[in-house]
């Protein structure tokens, strides 16, 4: 069986019934992933879907910056962000690092509805998607201004990448 592709899962708190919604609708799509996401919105989409999600930290406890870490080191090939159109959020610095990662690594980012279902369609049909489950770990990463010029990689970041293994 092929290895399947890790899709990270996240939600400012205003989003994260939008969020489980859109899961819960794509709930066999969604199904053949292996998912992770911050505990407090992974807690609410498991709850809502009953499907496995690997449980990082909560936002605020840090799982934003694992999230980062991930991204860092291509363990996620996609990330859906149901973000907060209005702005403001208390914890901007660490998704700011995280869209940024998400760009300097070219990973799949959606923080909508309408870009998370074509991201989750190329995933699932395209014949390119190879190329985006098949990205190499291990490239330094650029420095994130938003973290005072640091990367996010940390030694935890085997016992995060274990979340993914055990989900």
């Amino acid at each position: 069986m092929p290895t399947l592709s890790t899709l990270a899962l996240i939600a400012h708190d205003s989003r994260t019934a939008a969020l489980a919604d859109f899961v819960l609708n794509r709930r066999a799509a969604f199904s053949r992933f292996h998912l992770v996401a911050p505990r407090d919105t992974g807690t609410v989409l498991q709850k809502q879907t009953r499907l496995p999600i690997g449980l990082l930290d909560a936002g605020l406890a840090g799982g934003d910056q694992q999230l980062g870490r991930l991204a860092e080191a291509n363990a996620i090939q996609a990330v859906i962000f149901f973000r907060d159109p209005a702005g403001g959020h208390p914890l901007e610095p660490n998704f700011a690092c995280l869209l940024q990662i998400c760009d300097a690594r070219e990973i799949p980012l959606a923080t909508n509805g309408g870009t998370a279902e074509a991201v989750l369609y190329f995933l699932r049909h395209s014949p390119d998607r190879v190329l985006v489950a098949a990205r190499s770990c291990g490239q330094e990463a650029p420095p994130c201004p938003a973290a005072g010029g640091r990367t996010l990689i940390s030694t935890d970041l085997q016992a995060i990448s274990s979340l993914l293994a055990d989900s």
